[in-house]
C-alpha cells in the first residue's frame, strides 16, 4: 500500500483522493476539448 508507506495513516485518505482528482481532471479535459480531439482524430 504505497500511500500508507509514504504518508502514514493519512495516506489511506490522500491516495484515493489524489486518484479521484486526477480522474476528474482528465474527464473535464475530455469534455472541454472534445471538438479539438475529434478534429485531430478524423482524417
Amino acid at each position: 500500500m504505497g500511500g500508507v508507506g509514504v504518508f502514514g495513516f493519512l495516506g489511506l485518505v490522500l491516495g484515493p483522493l489524489m486518484i479521484a482528482i486526477l480522474l476528474a481532471l482528465i474527464e473535464i479535459y475530455k469534455v472541454e476539448f472534445r471538438s479539438e480531439l475529434s478534429e485531430k482524430l478524423s482524417p
